[in-house]
């Protein structure tokens, strides 16, 4: 302990892998020393005038909780993997509501007026079409999870979920494994 090597670590990280442009892996035992490392990291970026940069790229990307309360609070709607995919996801999920609902209403008009008009005798989008519209959103409301991934260049996650598959599909250029 006290010997630097968080300190190394960081730098390591900020001026060497993120300003060369290679992705890393930052990853410790808990999600404690998980968030201690990032957020030294994420300093080390703000002092050199990187940081606002990188969260507007969404280069920096934390999965799983946030147990440090600072972190959380001050980046976490910005780095935290679930609330990049709910911001990311909002209008899809809006406008998927949207088509579900009408399709729901087609198919009861349609029950009572006939197949493919309204109770005025207007055509209108058939409920297929509708439901091959959710379908496509769908495809779309999984890809945001997978496309912030890989649009991160700094993943920080704990050890456990680093060799989860479903948490983090992709390579890294580098791997930084933090003792904590």
């Amino acid at each position: 302990p006290g010997t630097g090597k968080s300190l190394v670590c960081e730098r390591v990280i900020a001026d060497g892998f993120y300003a060369s442009g290679l992705t890393t892996l930052l990853t410790a035992p808990t999600n404690k020393a998980t968030d201690l490392l990032l957020g030294r990291v994420i300093r080390r970026l703000s002092e050199f005038g990187q940081l606002d940069a990188a969260l507007a790229a969404g280069h920096i990307v934390r999965v799983g909780p946030i147990s440090d309360a600072q972190l959380q609070g001050e980046y976490g709607s910005r780095i935290a993997l679930d609330a990049i995919v709910a911001r990311d996801t909002m209008a899809l999920a809006t406008r998927r509501a949207e088509l579900v609902a009408a399709a729901d209403a087609v198919a009861e008009s349609d029950a009572y007026w006939g197949a493919g008009e309204d109770d005025a005798g207007e055509r209108r989008e058939p409920r297929s079409a509708l439901l091959a519209q959710v379908a496509d959103i769908d495809r779309r409301l999984k890809q945001v999870r997978s496309d912030a991934l890989q649009r991160a260049e700094i993943v920080a996650t704990t050890v456990h979920r680093a060799y989860m598959p479903d948490q983090v599909e992709r390579m890294f250029d580098a791997v930084v494994l933090d003792e904590g």
